[in-house]
């Protein structure tokens, strides 16, 4: 199991209507997911909803932990990027920062990534991802490790005598 969230730079929290939303400017596991600490926006009246990027440059991925996959328990953030030379499953890619790539005069930081590697992409069924080696388009999606996902259940008390 996976959640997707779209182009909010915090957690979101609850969806009201189709532009009206609630999130958390910081990371909700440590506060409890503390209803009363959430942001209350309306998209339709924000400045950044004509932004010019790729769809998947404003999208997190994160897969929980509980789940038989090498992702679980990370998080990604999206990318747009262009393989410029590989290695196997070694590329040398030019990655963008999130919801520039499409900005005028912005520059992209070139690294060498393991596209077969959870621990540094989303790889696998259903991967967001779309550049790869070999046949895989060249330019495109890359999502990038961005943070690790941790849940904290204690056991009630009928568990734990």
């Amino acid at each position: 199991m996976r959640c997707v969230f779209q182009g909010t730079a915090g957690f979101l929290g609850r969806i009201d209507s189709e532009t009206r939303c609630a999130f958390w400017s910081g990371e909700p596991v440590d506060h409890g997911f503390d209803p009363s600490r959430l942001i209350e926006v309306d998209l339709a009246n924000c400045p950044s909803a004509g932004v010019t990027a790729h769809d998947y440059e404003c999208t997190t991925v994160a897969y929980w932990p509980e789940v038989p996959d090498p992702r679980a328990g990370k998080r990604y953030t999206g990318h747009h990027a262009d393989i410029v030379e590989e290695r196997c499953s070694l590329a040398k890619v030019e990655v963008y920062p999130p919801g520039r790539a499409l900005r005028p005069n912005t520059q992209p930081v070139t690294m060498w990534i393991d596209l077969g590697s959870a621990d540094q992409c989303d790889v696998g069924p259903g991967s967001l991802t779309t550049v790869g080696v070999g046949e895989a388009p060249k330019s495109g999606a890359l999502f990038l490790i961005s943070g690790w996902i941790t849940v904290d259940i204690q056991p009630s008390e009928e568990e734990n005598p």
